[in-house]
């Protein structure tokens, strides 16, 4: 894919402008305050992120590993602790030569919902 491919599919699929990589969109939806959605691209990967809140009084090394186990989310994304900025990351690679304009777009929409989805997944560990 071509970096003009991967901005007209994320352009067309957020409705937002996306004027060069790498970028970050601030998306989600209006009850909820909107993720920073980073996208970058070197000369072999495209990789969607966000850093998603910290959930407090929880173990958080314990908590990120029993959210990955259980992860079958079709974005391919997994979750890490990033200690440079004490957050949870949501993440997703994709290999640029191997990888259609077509899958791009299905596959940054699915990482858009995956960051809601797990947003919730972390807010529900705090309240059990």
């Amino acid at each position: 894919m071509l970096p003009a491919e991967i901005i007209q599919c994320l352009s067309e699929v957020t409705g937002l402008t996306v004027a060069e990589l790498p970028a970050v969109l601030h998306y989600g939806n209006a009850a909820e305050p909107a993720h920073e959605i980073h996208i970058e691209s070197d000369q072999e990967l495209i990789t969607l992120w966000c850093a998603l809140p910290c959930p407090e009084g929880v173990a958080i090394g314990e908590t990120l590993l029993r959210i990955n186990s259980g992860w079958r989310d079709p974005s391919a994304s997994w979750l890490y602790y990033d200690p440079r900025r004490h957050a949870p990351v949501l993440i997703s690679t994709f290999t640029r030569s191997m990888t259609s304009p077509a899958q791009f777009c299905t596959s940054a929409e699915l990482f858009f919902k995956a960051c809601d989805t797990m947003r919730t997944l972390l807010a529900d560990r705090v309240r059990h």
